[in-house]
């Protein structure tokens, strides 16, 4: 609980600070909002640095640098430097930066096995989720779409619009 006061009083002594004769006084509500708003995008971006900070895939951790997969090849563990929903699954992951141009995500016909492919945005929100469920067993190509992008995709790829660059 420590750790989470100092960047809270933080926000407050900032807001507390001098503020023109017609700015709306600050309330500690309004710093516990800010501190909500910000705090998810904080965590993505430290996981994101520790899990791409990485010269090529590592299966073992589940690691790999930015826009490649990596392929865990052991169950988490409590020692897993990075928290997973499920302890009974392997996880195939990666980190995206769309900043540039749209990732092309291939997905093969997986002839009625389950699979899903989770898209979060910076805020750790599920924005879309490729999958049996969703888009069938095909083998099927999806170009992942950041924001601010303009342009055409080549013919007989889905577009899945992310509302932030990292993905």
């Amino acid at each position: 609980m420590r750790r989470f006061a100092l960047p809270l009083l933080a926000i407050l002594v900032l807001m507390a600070g001098p503020r023109p004769a017609h700015a709306q006084i600050a309330t500690p509500t309004m710093g516990v909002d800010a501190y909500m708003y910000g705090y998810p995008l904080v965590l993505m971006d430290q996981t994101r640095r520790l899990m791409t900070n990485v010269p090529v895939p590592n299966g073992t951790l589940g690691f790999a640098p930015i826009n490649q997969f990596a392929h865990a090849t052991n169950l988490p563990t409590p020692a897993t430097p990075v928290a997973r929903p499920n302890l009974d699954t392997l996880y195939s992951l990666a980190w995206l930066d769309l900043s540039s141009e749209p990732m092309i995500l291939h997905v093969p016909d997986t002839q009625g096995r389950y699979y899903i492919m989770q898209l979060v945005d910076a805020w750790n929100n599920t924005f879309a989720a490729p999958g049996t469920r969703t888009t069938g067993t095909n083998a099927q190509d999806f170009a992942i779409v950041g924001p601010y992008w303009i342009g055409n995709l080549p013919p007989n790829v889905t577009a899945i619009h992310a509302p932030t660059n990292i993905v």
